[in-house]
């Protein structure tokens, strides 16, 4: 293997000049402040009447919508599994929010209140909103089995992305990639 007859698609470029381009460019960002990543936040409700509101507001006015449900398993179809609880992240002129709310988590809301939530959920599946999502795949086939719709409008797969970027085993959870990329600690 010759890397001077390496093809890199840059006009002219020998694999020499790029790495000590990409080294130069690497040293230009020692010398920056890292960026202060802000603690989110993330609004917990846990008021039928609210979620309700909320869920109707984000189908009707969401430019962008990150979903992750948190689930009893990891198979929809076992008896007894449900999703228990289901953040959102939306964009809405120009604004971002994070909300979390229980689905089917005991003791919070009444059957019918658990159905009316699992109905708007849907509502926002089913809309044009684009989607994004860890695992896609995932959260595509609980929201088919357990909200009774496919997803429409996935756009990005965090994950998928997250094996372009390193495909070493372990590396591509979103934990990882969120302590990798943004310094996030550890959660549970």
């Amino acid at each position: 293997y010759d890397p001077d007859k390496f093809d890199n698609g840059m006009d002219g470029d020998t694999y020499y000049e790029v790495v000590e381009r990409d080294i130069k460019q690497a040293i230009k960002l020692l010398k920056k402040k890292p960026p202060v990543i802000e603690e989110p936040v993330i609004e917990k409700i846990t008021d039928f009447k609210e979620l309700v509101k909320r869920l109707k507001f984000i189908r009707n006015n969401a430019e962008l919508v990150v979903l992750d449900y948190e689930t009893t398993g990891l198979k929809p179809t076992n008896p007894g599994h449900r999703i228990a609880a289901n953040a959102i992240t939306y964009e809405s002129g120009g604004d971002v929010f994070n909300i979390s709310y229980p689905i089917s988590y005991k003791g919070w809301f009444s059957e019918k209140q658990q159905d009316r939530i699992k109905e708007l959920t849907a509502e926002i599946l089913k809309s044009d909103i684009p989607k994004v999502g860890h695992h896609i795949k995932f959260e595509e086939i609980w929201g088919d089995k357990i909200l009774g719709t496919p997803t429409k409008n996935w756009i990005w797969c965090t994950m998928y992305c997250a094996h372009i970027l390193d495909e070493r085993p372990k590396h591509c959870s979103l934990k990882t990639q969120a302590f990798i990329y943004f310094q996030a600690p550890p959660y549970e």
